[in-house]
């Protein structure tokens, strides 16, 4: 386990190899998609749906644009803290989804500004004996799911010039 930071850092297979399936770890080094992680009984593709931010438990978390606190819940099954913030980007509603919390900052029905804290990391959920981090994911649906069906890449709305993002290949864009 990697020592927590003083400030958030992507979390990808390309940093920490265990992350990645052996067979697609020099083709897929990014943090969103199929074969991403390593597969398990309930997890059979290596499916991750957003991009893993390494954080000292208790960093504060941002809501990345104006919007609606749409759902919030202490203990949701795999997320554990977790807090969906509803949002307008280029005339398309979506919702930010920030997982693994361990405090909530904000309620059901809130109005947030973009860097607005609704939360503060933790290890919850099935992020529990990881490294501690983030979880943050883009949903075209307000209902998280366990799966790739309501979720985009977050850098198909953050962009990929931060550090350490780049795009791996024309299929996807990732973390990487």
């Amino acid at each position: 386990m990697r020592a927590p930071l003083n400030k958030m850092e992507i979390r990808t297979p390309a940093r920490e190899k265990n992350l990645a399936t052996k067979e697609h770890v020099s083709r897929f080094l990014g943090a969103f998609g199929d074969h991403v992680r390593t597969p398990t009984p309930n997890n059979r593709h290596g499916i991750h749906q957003g991009w893993d931010l390494y954080a000292t438990p208790g960093t504060s978390s941002y809501a990345i644009a104006n919007g609606t606190v749409q759902s919030t819940s202490l203990n949701f099954p795999g997320y554990g803290g977790m807090v969906v913030v509803k949002f307008e980007h280029n005339g398309r509603t979506l919702y930010a989804l920030y997982a693994h919390l361990r405090a909530l900052l904000v309620q059901v029905g809130q109005s947030v500004n973009e860097g607005s804290p609704v939360g503060l990391t933790g290890t919850s959920g099935n992020a529990k004996g990881e490294t501690p981090h983030l979880h943050f994911g883009i949903m075209t649906t307000p209902e998280p799911h366990h799966g790739l069906t309501n979720f985009i890449s977050p850098g198909h709305i953050l962009g990929y010039h931060y550090q350490g993002l780049t795009t791996d290949d024309h299929a996807r864009f990732d973390v990487g």
